[in-house]
């Protein structure tokens, strides 16, 4: 079984594109937004001495059909604070979880072009990996096959 953080993304000439081998998805950041997000997860990690602030929010952008594939192409993000009641770790209280379900809701409300494909997060943690509570996060606010986990 492949997964997904274990394949390399490939660049091409307006950003970067991860594509997991038989999996019907591509993932396409804008090189603005790498560049964007890096500054903001960097401001995390500065704010808070040795291990830093991991921070979070909304994956903005769109998705379309490309044969048998959806892109997925990730043109913003919007970050969505936490009070960090749990220390430095990105861990939402029930306050955190509101702000976001009403961050998603006003989106989706606005009718937008671009809409929330997805969220992320920084990582400041000792293991690398997806924890109980972000599989838990996004299966209640991002249930789509399509959706995106950064």
């Amino acid at each position: 079984m492949q997964n997904a953080a274990s394949v390399a993304p490939a660049v091409w000439d307006g950003g970067i594109v991860w594509e997991v081998p038989g999996k019907p998805i591509s993932v396409r950041l804008s090189r603005d937004v790498v560049d964007r997000l890096g500054i903001a997860v960097q401001e995390g990690f500065k704010s808070l001495p040795r291990r830093g602030l991991e921070t979070g929010g909304l994956l903005i952008g769109t998705k379309r059909e490309a044969g048998n594939k959806v892109v997925v192409d990730v043109t913003d993000f919007e970050p969505v604070e936490s009070e960090h009641a749990a220390g430095p770790s990105y861990l939402l209280s029930d306050a955190d979880r509101r702000l976001l379900a009403a961050r998603i809701s006003a989106r989706e409300a606005a009718v937008k072009s671009r809409s929330t494909v997805g969220f992320y997060r920084s990582h400041t943690r000792r293991d690398f990996a997806i924890t109980m509570e972000d599989a838990a996060l996004f299966s209640t606010y991002f249930r789509k096959a399509s959706d995106v986990f950064l």
